[in-house]
């Protein structure tokens, strides 16, 4: 499985990183859920806390705060295509790979805060 961006390794991308969003537009991490040893749980778990990697000029964040997304206001519900009775609840990103890495871009009112 591959391993969440944070440490050292986020530092360099973040310098690396060659992509300015426009306003209030933030470029975040796609981390993974994590047990208490570092191990990615699952490939479909989302973690709300993420990194922001590029921010637009109106932004409220800054490149490399930790953030904690609003889960509740990217969750959509949809119609289960196998039963139109049921419904599916599931995280909407649009995730974009840029070099090796994957990322996606969001606005900063999807975004509770920041760890301070």
């Amino acid at each position: 499985m591959k391993k969440n961006l944070k440490g050292k390794e986020l530092k360099k991308v973040i310098k690396e990183f060659n992509f300015k969003p426009s306003f209030n537009r933030l470029i975040v991490t796609v981390n993974r859920l994590e047990n208490n040893k570092g191990v990615i749980t699952t490939e479909d778990a989302l973690d709300s806390i993420q990194y922001v990697i590029a921010s637009g000029e109106s932004s409220k964040f800054e490149p490399g705060e930790k953030i904690m997304l609003d889960l509740d206001r990217l969750t959509v519900v949809e119609r289960s295509a196998s039963d139109q009775t049921q419904t599916i609840s599931r995280i909407k990103i649009s995730p974009f790979i840029h070099g090796d890495m994957v990322f996606t871009s969001l606005f900063d009112n999807e975004v509770m805060g920041k760890f301070i």
